[in-house]
């Protein structure tokens, strides 16, 4: 899939906008990494929403060094562009890519508790079959780290919200439940009509691998944050 890059910035690179000049230095030598230029890179206004939007070559450069810029109050974006990366930072929240081979069309999304809630994974499926006739049994998703079902501890009213997505991705334990982010974004893709087989997990939880990520729950909210890209 040579038309196609993607990948995560590892191991504990700080791409933070509070990380200041620092920051955006790492910012640069990551999507350096990949072949961009930040004129070709574009990053949202992370809510903890479900808003998706679609970008094109106008928008080339937006939220790529900081969040002034960047494309507001969406946790999604999407694109058929060629030479546009989409990027997204995270620590613990579930980075979602999503590829649509037959039209070269891509997404990247960021799932937290909120956003899965929300279904912001189904809302970037169904944004690009409206876009780009995207259909969703041609999906390939990839699932990047977050925090896992063994670490991530919630009050009763989120377990029981995420039981009604998938009661498979809440564990009961003492003193407080256990959600999967994982496992409730794969039950919602596969709503949407993104085959089982398509969907690809790392496996790897934020939080147990503070040594190679950052994870806001197990640094106490003293995290930095990585990134995820993907481009055509």
């Amino acid at each position: 899939m040579t038309w196609l890059r993607r990948g995560f910035s590892a191991p504990r690179v700080d791409l933070s906008a509070g990380a200041g000049a620092v920051g955006t230095e790492h910012r640069r030598a990551f999507y350096a990494s990949f072949g961009y230029a930040p004129e070709q890179v574009v990053g949202a206004k992370q809510v903890h929403g479900a808003g998706v939007a679609r970008v094109a070559a106008k928008d080339g450069g937006r939220g790529a060094l900081g969040r002034g810029d960047a494309i507001p109050g969406v946790d999604a974006l999407i694109t058929d562009t060629p030479g546009i990366a989409l990027v997204m930072f995270f620590a613990d929240c579930l980075p979602i890519m999503l590829i649509d081979e037959p039209h070269r069309a891509i997404g990247l999304a960021h799932a937290g508790w909120r956003g899965t809630i929300a279904d912001v994974a189904g809302n970037t499926v169904r944004a690009m079959a409206e876009a780009f006739g995207t259909d969703p049994a041609d999906l390939r998703v990839d699932l990047g780290p977050a925090i896992g079902g063994c670490c991530y501890e919630v009050g009763p009213e989120v377990a029981e919200r995420f039981r009604a997505i998938d009661p498979a991705a809440v564990a009961e334990q003492s003193p407080r439940d256990h959600v999967d982010l994982v496992a409730a974004n794969r039950s919602l893709l596969q709503r949407r009509g993104v085959l089982a087989s398509a969907i690809h997990g790392t496996g790897l939880c934020t939080a147990c691998r503070v040594d190679t990520w950052f994870s806001h729950r197990a640094e106490r909210g003293n995290a930095g944050r990585f990134g995820a890209i993907i481009g055509l």
